[in-house]
Parts: structure tokens; C-alpha cells; sequence
């Protein structure tokens, strides 16, 4: 392996297949409440859906044995102790992927989460009354995103693993979407918007 990352062809395809998914949720009316007014409420409505869909990605890569260096355990964690009474057991259906590629395409999206991380940790400090949770306190995992990249590089080349990465990343978002939807006090707000 040369001492130059890869060139990230596979990742700007991923990139392009999932960016509707993608971009649905900046416009999600919790991600909007929190970007423009810090709101409590929506603080708590993310990191449920967060915790829900962390845990259950983390799972599903547990059982698979793979992908071992692409861990979600730091941020599951870490959300577990932001809302210590709350079951992430009691979101959409469990996310069940067989197939490593597909897991790799899920792990894509919760890697790739953590720079929206940051930019709402900016908007929540910007607000006054708001304790900024530890899951916002994490620093991007610079190792494991470089890792993730290489992995998609390496096994992404291929049309068919490709396919296989989107379909289990646009998952991802989707499952995602739904957490976010479960755990969201704004359900009647949106109930009719595109998915």
C-alpha cells in the first residue's frame, strides 16, 4: 500500500448516490430547530434518534464480526450517558446487515455524521441555555474516517460491492430519517413531506 491515500473516486460516487438522503435531513424541521434556534427540545429529539440509530448500527456490525476498526461503541456510549433513561431499543425496526458491503455503506454515514456533528455543536454552544451534551464534545475520529475511506476505495471499485455500499448506505439514511421521525415531537409538521 502506498503511503498516499487513495484517490476518493468511490466515496464522491457515494457521495453523489446518497446526496438527496442526504440533504432531506438538513431540512429535517429538528435539524432546522436546532441549527436556527438551539431548541432544547429538538436537542433531546436528536441525540434520542441518534442513540437508536448508533446502537442499532453497532449492533448490526457486532454480529457481522467486520469492519472491527470502524466502531461506533465511542458514540453510542457516549450518547447512552447523555440520556441515561432512555431505551434506544424502542425506535423503527432493528437494522439487519448480512452482507459487509452494505454494512461498509451504513458505516459511511455514521462515520460521515460526525462533521454535521460539529457544525450543530456550533449552533447548539451558540445557544445560551443549553448544556452541550458529551456526544457533541467528541472530536472527529480522524483514524477511523481514513480508514473508512480506504476501505471504500479498496472494495467499492467493483460495480457490484458498489451497488451493495448504496443500497446499504441509502438504508442508513433512511433508518436514520425513521429514528429521527420516532423519537420527534414535530411528526405532524412533516407527516407529509418527501422521503
Amino acid at each position: 500500500m502506498s503511503a498516499n491515500p487513495p484517490r476518493p473516486v468511490v466515496r464522491k460516487a457515494l457521495n453523489a448516490a446518497t446526496r438527496d438522503l442526504h440533504e432531506a435531513l438538513h431540512v429535517h424541521p429538528v435539524s432546522l430547530a436546532l441549527l436556527e434556534r438551539a431548541e432544547p427540545r429538538a436537542l433531546h429529539t436528536l441525540l434520542l434518534a441518534n442513540l437508536r440509530f448508533t446502537s442499532e448500527l453497532e449492533a448490526a456490525r457486532e454480529r457481522a464480526s467486520c469492519w472491527r476498526d470502524l466502531s461506533l461503541a465511542e458514540p453510542r456510549d457516549a450518547l447512552r450517558r447523555d440520556l441515561p433513561q432512555h431505551d434506544a431499543d424502542s425506535g423503527p425496526p432493528p437494522l439487519d446487515y448480512t452482507d459487509a458491503d452494505a454494512l461498509l455503506g451504513a458505516l459511511y454515514v455514521a462515520h460521515g455524521a460526525q462533521f454535521g456533528r460539529q457544525q450543530l455543536r456550533t449552533a447548539i454552544e451558540a445557544g445560551e441555555s443549553t448544556r452541550l451534551p458529551e456526544y457533541f464534545t467528541l472530536p472527529i475520529d480522524q483514524v477511523a474516517w481514513r480508514r473508512l475511506l480506504t476501505e471504500l476505495e479498496e472494495n467499492g471499485a467493483e460495480p457490484e460491492r458498489f451497488r451493495t455500499m448504496v443500497a446499504g448506505a441509502k438504508a442508513a439514511f433512511r433508518h436514520y430519517r425513521a429514528a429521527l421521525d420516532a423519537a420527534t415531537p414535530y411528526r405532524r409538521q412533516h407527516a407529509h413531506s418527501p422521503r
